[in-house]
């Protein structure tokens, strides 16, 4: 899908992640050099509450994903 990555080469927002490089390796299979996003992921702030996110922590996150 390096393709699709091409796309997204020169997108710079502080809420997404920078792509630094795209490498191919001998067998043509590609690789995606991204920016090291420290901390918990979304997926596990959705895990570790089961009943689901209360609507004043869930807008904020759903505010940066819709602006990236």
């Amino acid at each position: 899908e390096t393709r699709g990555v091409r796309h997204c080469w020169n997108l710079r927002h502080p809420n997404v992640v920078g792509i630094y490089d795209i490498r191919l390796d001998p067998s043509e299979q590609g690789w995606i050099v991204m920016e090291f996003i420290e901390g918990e992921s979304l997926r596990e702030s959705l895990d570790r509450v089961h009943a689901g996110m209360a609507p004043e922590h869930a807008m904020p996150l759903f505010a940066q994903i819709v602006a990236g």
